[in-house]
């Protein structure tokens, strides 16, 4: 018998410092490969997650 996988985390366990206020939705863009791993090195340099690098970026975008 195959071991079972772990249960995925919750919302509120994945990211701790969501605002549990305002519900999270899945956003769902196709990038190419190398800007990808542009961005996660890039968040990685700069101490971030790429959620937040994206968030910001859109919230930059919509003002």
């Amino acid at each position: 018998m195959a071991p079972r996988k772990p249960e995925a985390p919750s919302m509120k366990e994945a990211m701790p410092g969501a605002d549990m206020q305002a519900p999270l939705k899945h956003l769902t863009i196709q990038i190419p490969t190398s800007l990808r791993n542009e961005l996660k090195i890039w968040a990685v340099q700069c101490g971030v997650t790429v959620r937040e690098v994206v968030e910001q970026a859109i919230r930059d975008a919509i003002k």
